[in-house]
Order: structure tokens, then C-alpha cells, then sequence
């Protein structure tokens, strides 16, 4: 299907059912005509109740009105979720997350109330499930690590201390914040995530996004490809290992004899805190 609608007055993205073309006016039309006259053919069914037109230039939202008087579909110069994300104007973007961490903060307190019972299991369920929620966000949306502040704060001060059973000092939430390997368990604050994520994101994802920028529509990778994508993450990998030493370390030198040797016992058994409860 993306094959039938390429045309050079738009750039198209795929994603299984979802679709979207960017460029001027005229050619989303006629490629938005295209879809309704052929889609049904692949099996391919366009609804305009569920189709947004985003505006870029609100000066053109009268001529966008008459381009698609009688399409049915939906016409926005602020902004719209996308594929688990969210694009449009930085206002629109920036209110679309905060209402999104609000609801994250709430379920939040849910859990930490159940973490007072079951702490193991609130664990688990906040590091393979709650907190990948907004990994998402944090890797296609950049520049908004003070719209997590609400988010750090609920996890510093109602699920940690549910979780260990008291207040943590600053050393000790950084502490918690390294992964099982460097004697943490893996609590990240969401706030200093964000920066690294996007950045990460990008960078392996860059053979991909100029793919699609230039509308290459074999997505076969050529081993250059899959070398180059291989390499980034291992480099990426490698980096926050290190990174994570570098802080494990720093912290150490803060802590007493005795919290250091609790840090290197977790060291060697945080692969049991990974464990999924039965």
C-alpha cells in the first residue's frame, strides 16, 4: 500500500494500520483521495472520523477548511497523540504530558499503598511494567525533563519509602537510582532520564529516520546498517555502564565501612531482586 501512494508531494510514514503524509496542502489531499479511492482494494479503510489534519502554520487553517470542506476529518493547528506520542505545538505537547504524568503520579500512590504489603511485588511491577510507560515519552519528545519533576517526586517520596520501609538520604536515592549490577535496584529518577533517552533514541534509530525522510522504501537493512545499529547500542550500553560506575563510586566515598559493604553484597546478589514474584 505505501508503494501505490508514494508520490513526490508528500513524505509518508507507516506503521502497520496507522499512516501519515506530511507536506504541503495539495499533496496530502491527493494522497488522503488516494487512500479512500484504493485503500479498500488492500484492505485498507480510511475513516475520516479517525483522521486529524494537523496544521503547522495556523495562517493556513481557512484554506485547509476549504481544501477539505467535505472529508469529514478532524482539522487542529494545536496538536494530536501519534502512535503513543505526541506532536504539535509546545504548548499542546507540553499540557498532553502533564496530564499524562498526572494519571502516572496516581497510579503512583496505588502502588505504593500496595508496597507496604507486598513490597516485592510493587517492585517488580514498577520496573518491568509502571516506569516503561514513560521510557516511551522520554524517547521521542525532547526537552521536557521539568514536566517529570510531579513524577520524581512521587517516587522519591511515596514508593521508595514504601518500598524500603523509610526515608532515603540523597545519597541513598542515587544510590537506588544504579542498576541491580552497581548495587542500586534500578529506580531511576525520570527527570534525569530524559536527555539520555531522547538522545539514545535518535541515535539509534538514525539509519531508520533517514529511511523514511528520503523515502527509501526498501526498509531492508544492508549489513552496513545492521553494523552500524549493533555498534551504537553496544557503544550506548557501554557508556552507562561506565557512567554508572563512575556514580557508584563518587557515592561510595560518602558512605560509612559499613554501607559500602552492604552496597558490594548487593552488587553480587541484585539478580535476585530481579526476580519475578510467584
Amino acid at each position: 500500500m505505501s508503494n501505490e501512494t508514494a508520490n513526490d508531494e508528500v513524505k509518508q510514514v507507516w506503521y502497520t494500520d496507522d499512516s501519515s503524509a506530511v507536506r504541503l496542502l495539495a499533496g496530502v489531499k491527493k494522497w488522503w483521495e488516494y487512500l479512500q479511492a484504493n485503500g479498500p482494494d488492500f484492505g485498507y479503510c480510511p475513516k475520516p472520523a479517525k483522521t486529524i489534519l494537523l496544521i503547522k502554520d495556523s495562517s493556513l487553517m481557512q484554506a485547509a477548511r476549504k481544501i477539505f470542506k467535505d472529508d469529514g476529518i478532524k482539522i487542529t493547528d494545536h496538536g494530536e497523540r501519534l502512535l503513543g506520542s505526541v506532536i504539535g505545538t509546545e504548548s499542546f505537547r507540553e499540557q498532553y504530558i502533564k496530564n499524562k504524568v498526572e494519571s502516572w503520579v496516581k497510579d503512583l500512590q496505588s502502588l505504593s499503598k500496595y508496597a507496604q504489603d507486598d513490597p516485592q511485588a510493587a517492585y517488580s511491577a514498577f520496573t518491568k511494567g509502571l516506569s516503561s510507560r514513560w521510557t516511551h515519552f522520554q524517547r521521542t519528545v525532547p526537552d521536557v525533563s521539568e514536566l517529570f519533576e510531579p513524577l520524581r517526586n512521587a517516587i522519591r517520596d511515596q514508593l521508595i519509602p514504601a518500598l524500603v520501609g523509610r526515608e532515603v538520604s540523597d545519597v541513598e536515592r542515587q544510590i537506588l537510582a544504579l542498576p541491580l549490577g552497581h548495587g542500586g535496584l534500578g529506580l531511576k529518577d525520570p527527570r534525569e532520564t530524559v536527555k539520555m533517552e531522547y538522545e539514545h533514541s535518535t541515535q539509534i534509530t538514525n539509519k531508520l529516520t533517514i529511511k523514511i525522510y528520503t523515502q527509501k522504501l526498501d526498509l531492508d537493512f544492508n549489513p552496513s546498517d545492521q553494523q552500524f545499529t549493533r555498534h551504537t547500542k553496544n557503544r550506548i550500553r557501554q557508556e552507562k555502564n561506565e557512567k554508572c560506575k563512575n556514580i557508584r563510586d563518587e557515592l561510595l566515598v560518602e558512605m560509612t565501612p559499613e554501607s559500602q559493604q552492604l552496597i558490594k553484597g548487593a552488587m553480587e546478589n541484585g539478580h535476585l531482586l530481579g526476580c519475578q514474584p510467584c
